[in-house]
């Protein structure tokens, strides 16, 4: 009987030992997999935008491109009635190059807007990845519902330590208690009061009202 019992046990030990360790990479093959999902998500958002741009570039090169030509045009005609007078020739070209040099700074202007755009998007998309990097690192560590954090994390500005903040309001995996709320502490702490204060100063603000309705609906109000 007790050699039956002591095998049981063992087999229950080495159950329990083999669980723990499929559970445990189940968790790791999960956590890799959104990793790559994020990474392969950012790409093709920047592929997106940078088509977008492009585009866009082209479009505005296109009709600049319409427009020099009329200026060109309009400026040979004037030259053609102005000729044999040298006083008003002078004019007409002096004229013509203080225009050229003002178009030309505008197309310089233009090019380092466009490029100063491209490096805000970049840096948008990264900031973003980052957050959401951070949010499932933390969502595992602390176990609480990785969705939830990742949602909840674009309201912070990245940091670990907002981030962190976020997930101690959140019940843990499986806790049927709902989100830590009271008068004086919501959820979020200094992140959701700055949506709250964005939101009372200007509550005609889409993108306040979506933040504020979807923090609030987070805290389960």
């Amino acid at each position: 009987m007790d050699e039956t019992k002591d095998t049981q046990d063992e087999s229950s030990e080495d159950t329990k030992g083999t669980s723990e360790k499929e559970t445990e990479t189940f968790t790791k093959e999960s956590q890799a997999e959104a990793v790559r999902k994020a990474k392969s998500d950012a790409l093709a958002e920047v592929g997106r935008l940078k088509k977008t741009s492009e585009t866009a570039v082209k479009a505005v090169q296109k009709a600049q491109g319409r427009i020099d030509q009329m200026i060109k045009d309009q400026e040979d005609e004037e030259l053609k009635r102005a000729e044999g007078d040298e006083k008003q020739l002078s004019a007409i070209k002096e004229r013509q190059i203080r225009r050229q040099a003002e178009s030309d700074l505008t197309s310089m202007t233009q090019e380092r807007d466009d490029e100063k755009d491209k490096r805000q998007q970049a840096e948008d998309i990264s900031g973003q990845y980052t957050k959401e990097q951070n949010a499932r690192e933390i969502a595992t560590r602390l176990d609480v519902d990785q969705k939830k954090l990742v949602k909840l994390s674009k309201y912070t500005d990245g940091s670990k330590e907002a981030i962190e903040e976020l997930a101690s309001e959140l019940p843990k995996k499986g806790d049927t208690k709902s989100l830590k709320v009271d008068s004086s502490k919501t959820i979020g702490g200094k992140d959701w009061e700055r949506v709250r204060d964005a939101y009372i100063k200007n509550p005609n603000d889409v993108q306040n009202t979506e933040r504020y309705n979807e923090m609030r609906k987070a805290q389960g109000r």
